[in-house]
């Protein structure tokens, strides 16, 4: 694998929100039929730190390929 492949941006972006959606169906599905709360909120809180995260992922990643 090259230096390159391994910063790509559409496809860790792209991934980064399709697990976001996938964490926000949890977190209804929790909310609404199993009416669970406490662990509903941390799910959230955890699985949408990802996408907080992305620019400084992108920054370091970008400084780590030019010399």
């Amino acid at each position: 694998m090259s230096d390159e492949g391994l910063c790509q941006k559409s496809l860790v972006y792209d991934k980064a929100y399709k697990f976001a959606i996938r964490v926000v169906n949890a977190y209804k599905y929790l909310t609404q039929n199993k009416q669970e709360w406490v662990l509903s909120k941390q799910l959230i809180r955890s699985g949408t730190s990802i996408s907080d995260q992305l620019p400084v992922i992108s920054y370091q990643c970008n400084n780590w390929l030019i010399p």
